[in-house]
């Protein structure tokens, strides 16, 4: 791929990626074999788990195919490193200025084709650009947005007390609360309302743990529009515009 012509988007926006395309003939089996598609997933992997949270989403649901990859799953792989390759030199930059940790989660629910699964997404910003951040499928199956907002939230909430926990002990002054940037305002509401009439009982925990965290001041949602929500980079394939302006929020310059 070193001589690829690079290319300005992750994914192809018209194209759905299943376990459908998975091969099933004896010979397109042996044929997808001889591709070394988990050499080039799992050095995306590090990257994207490290240094590249703009390449995050791909990466970890071309993961999902290593077990038996299509030839539409290698052609994304390919693409993948295409984008890679025409924007090599991104980095992720800081300010110098001290601030505050800052966070926004976002959910694509039942976005996986084969499992009905939603994928979660989040990313926390400190110095001005991204220290952490996730894609990945919750493991239940959720039967409605505000529920699959809720899973995303408090998976988000765990990583904010423990990013403010570290913060806290290089500097110590450093206030308990962290603003968590949500887009959904149903699940804003019942979170901050500790109201869920026709909740499972697993969904009535995670609603506590989250007025809980909100009751003693130590997270605070806020809500910020969809065009704002730079976690849908996580969640889900992005058009070129919107992709390389959520990357600027990152810092990832």
């Amino acid at each position: 791929m070193l001589d690829c012509n690079p290319i300005s988007t992750l994914l192809d926006p018209n194209q759905k990626l299943t376990k459908s395309q998975c091969p099933t003939e004896t010979a397109d089996i042996e044929e997808m074999s001889q591709k070394p598609y988990m050499q080039a997933v799992g050095s995306l992997l590090f990257a994207a788990q490290l240094t590249r949270p703009d390449i995050a989403y791909a990466v970890n649901m071309l993961s999902r195919f290593g077990t038996n990859p299509g030839k539409s799953h290698w052609a994304a792989v390919k693409r993948v490193l295409r984008y890679v390759k025409g924007t090599i030199d991104k980095r992720l930059t800081y300010q110098k200025e001290h601030s505050e940790v800052e966070g926004y989660c976002d959910a694509d629910h039942a976005g996986n084709l084969d499992t009905a699964q939603t994928t979660t997404g989040y990313v926390f910003l400190l110095q001005g650009g991204a220290v952490s951040w996730a894609s990945k499928l919750q493991k239940r199956i959720t039967l409605s947005t505000t529920e699959s907002e809720f899973v995303a939230m408090v998976a988000s909430s765990k990583e904010a007390t423990w990013l403010k926990g570290l913060q806290r002990e290089i500097f110590p002054s450093t206030p308990k609360l962290t603003i968590l940037y949500c887009d959904n305002k149903g699940a804003e509401n019942k979170a901050n309302n500790n109201s869920y009439s026709d909740a499972t009982k697993h969904v009535l925990i995670k609603l506590k743990y989250l007025h809980q965290r909100i009751k003693n001041k130590e997270l605070k949602l806020v809500h910020v529009s969809s065009d704002e929500m730079i976690a849908d980079a996580l969640t889900k394939g992005l058009p070129k515009i919107k992709l390389e302006y959520f990357s600027k929020k990152f810092r990832l310059n």
